[in-house]
């Protein structure tokens, strides 16, 4: 048994926990600049091959955002699925 009183974990596990959040963090960082990053230089693409497909110009504005936020909640989906179960990750995934 540990002399530790009822109810307090070891410091370690709050170091621990600690590096995970600080870890979390970064990676959410990460994930905003690589959107943001995908965002500035995909735009401009998007945005015309919108206009090429005939969309409104008012509308072929909203495409390129429309396709990045997708990719981010797939990537997100993905990474947050990564525990659960072979057909959910595969859906993730497609």
């Amino acid at each position: 048994m540990s002399n530790d009183p009822v109810g307090r974990r070891p410091r370690s596990a709050g170091l621990h926990s600690a590096l995970r959040a600080a870890a979390l963090a970064a990676v959410a960082l990460g994930v905003m600049l690589l959107a943001a990053a995908a965002f500035v230089l995909s735009y401009e693409g998007i945005h015309h091959i919108a206009l090429r497909a005939g969309v409104s110009p008012e509308l072929a504005k909203l495409y390129p955002i429309i396709f990045d936020v997708m990719l981010v909640v797939a990537g997100a989906a993905a990474l947050a699925l990564r525990g659960a179960g072979l057909w959910a990750r595969c859906y993730a995934w497609g």
